[in-house]
Order: C-alpha cells, then structure tokens, then sequence
C-alpha cells in the first residue's frame, strides 16, 4: 500500500490529464514516442495487444519499465516528462 498527500495525488491526476505525446511511430511489433507532462510523472495507456514477451524501456533513463496488461491485452504505465519510450511486443531481450 501506499500513502500519499492529497497534493501529490492531484498532480498526478492534472500531469495525467495535461499529458501529450509527440514523434509517434508503430509497427506491427513496436512503437516509440515523446511523452510530455506538465512536470511530473503521468499514468497512461496504450492500446496494443501485449503479451508475456512484451518490453517496455525508457529510452531517456535507460531502464526497462513495469507495466499492468488490462483485460483488453493493452498496458498501463507511468511516464515521466520529456522521455522517449519503446515498446517492444515480441521481445525476450532489448
């Protein structure tokens, strides 16, 4: 569980809100864009058809992100302002 102030949630929920994504590119296994908030971190999803194999990688900190599969097969995760993030459908390594 996690505690946090009414602030802190409400920015969040403004950032989710207020979130924009620029450069989009897809392929039938992949995409990538720019995620831009109005500062901090923001939830989103993306309508694909993940699967076990699917990768998601911030390019910007260059890390490998969590992410939930809802029951349509698309993702949710959090993105942080001004980062550029692949998915990868089919990938067992990046």
């Amino acid at each position: 569980m996690s505690i946090v102030s009414f602030h802190e949630y409400s920015q969040i929920s403004r950032n989710t809100y207020d979130a924009t994504f620029e450069n989009l590119r897809h392929t039938e296994n992949s995409a990538l864009f720019d995620a831009h908030t109005n500062g901090g971190i923001a939830h989103i999803n993306v309508n694909i058809n993940a699967g076990k194999d699917t990768k998601v990688y911030d390019n910007t900190s260059g890390k490998f992100l969590d992410y939930d599969i809802e029951p349509d097969n698309s993702i949710t995760f959090w993105v942080e302002n001004n980062h550029n993030y692949s998915i990868d459908l089919n990938s067992t390594e990046y």
